[in-house]
C-alpha cells in the first residue's frame, strides 16, 4: 500500500507542477521560462503573486506532499 501511495503522491506533485507551469506560460513567456528553469524561487513568487490562478495547483501540491510523507513514514502501510 505504501508503494501505491508513494506513486500517487508523485503523480499529484507532477500534475501540480504542470498546472503551475501552464498558468505561468499563460501569463507570459518570461514567467513560464522562469518557473520551468528556476522552479523553487520563481515558482513560489509566481504562486504568491497569482494566487487566484494557482491555488488549486498549490492545494494539489500540499496533498501530494502529505501523501508522500505518509508513504515514507510507514503510516500508509
Amino acid at each position: 500500500m505504501g508503494g501505491l501511495l508513494f506513486f500517487l503522491a508523485l503523480g499529484f506533485l507532477l500534475i501540480s507542477a504542470v498546472m503551475v507551469i501552464i498558468e505561468a506560460f499563460g501569463e507570459s513567456l518570461l514567467w513560464g521560462l522562469g518557473c520551468l528553469l528556476l522552479p523553487g524561487p520563481v515558482t513560489l513568487l509566481f504562486i504568491a503573486t497569482h494566487w487566484s490562478q494557482t491555488k488549486k495547483a498549490f492545494a494539489l501540491f500540499v496533498v501530494g506532499i502529505v501523501m508522500l510523507a505518509l508513504s515514507t513514514t510507514g503510516a500508509g502501510h
